[in-house]
């Protein structure tokens, strides 16, 4: 199996993580979409080291989420232990990390369980797992959602799961006020890829620049784009007119990206 799927189904459960913790929130303790604040790629306090999720439910402490799927047993203890063995500011104020991790196929499971406790117990965070019977179980819960396995070959599946997860945030949304739009923009090569093998009727993106406009987007204020320095200067002078110079961003394994800034009003 490629990285480059496991890598695409990672993506994928990120964006579904998001979803579940929110709904969980939402549905457990009566919070309202805009009183849980979730925030992907978030320096953690070591250089270059980034949590994929933090999630602030307002009233309670902040916790991380962490998607490992498909990653060896060393490369998920490694990454854990550079995140948050020594912890900085952001993470001294989280109560816990949630593991995503695929269970199937691992010689020691109880081990690798043991073994990330560890590596969190630094920072005085607990740990919580997340296998595929869990997200399974969630999503059957609450979305109605029966997805069987969670595994690179089925990324299909995983991306309807999501589509479908998404259908109770709209009508959420439509019930409230708007919020505006946030935007980030970014230039650079994207790769195509197949996530089904063999056809040419379900393909996906990844590259640099994807993982650089999230992270420009989840800067945004409300009604406000944030594109990249490579964006700004390939637009004429009469629309640079419109953009005033914003703080670097940092963006996980990019560095610290040039940025400019807009108001869309």
């Amino acid at each position: 199996m490629s990285d480059s799927s496991y890598f695409e189904l990672r993506l994928l459960l990120e964006e579904l993580c998001c979803d579940l913790s929110r709904f969980e929130h939402l549905s457990n303790e009566g919070l309202a979409p805009e009183h849980v604040q979730i925030d992907r790629e978030v320096a953690s306090g070591q250089p270059g080291a980034f949590a994929d999720i933090r999630v602030r439910p307002r009233g309670r402490e902040s916790y991380f989420i962490e998607v490992k799927y498909g990653c060896p047993d060393e490369a998920i203890l490694r990454s854990l232990t550079r995140k948050y063995a020594q912890p900085g500011e952001v993470v001294r104020h989280a109560s816990r990390v949630v593991l995503v991790v695929d269970r199937r196929g691992r010689a020691d499971w109880e081990g690798l369980v043991c073994a990330a406790r560890a590596a969190l117990l630094g920072a005085d965070l607990k740990l919580e797992v997340w296998d595929e019977e869990r997200l399974a179980a969630a999503l059957r819960a609450h979305f109605d959602v029966e997805l069987g396995e969670i595994v690179a070959e089925r990324l299909v599946d995983v991306r309807q799961a999501i589509d479908h997860a998404h259908e109770w945030q709209r009508q959420i949304d439509r019930e409230q006020s708007s919020v505006g739009l946030h935007a980030g923009v970014a230039l650079g090569d994207l790769h195509l890829l197949s996530l089904r093998p063999f056809s040419r009727t379900h393909l996906g993106f990844i590259g640099d620049c994807i993982n650089v406009a999230a992270r420009l987007m989840s800067h945004a204020t409300v009604d406000e784009i944030i594109v990249s320095n490579s964006f700004y200067q390939r637009l004429p002078e009469s629309a640079r007119c419109d953009f005033c110079h914003n703080e670097p961003v940092e963006a996980r394994n990019v560095g610290r990206i040039k940025a400019w800034k807009a108001t869309m009003r």
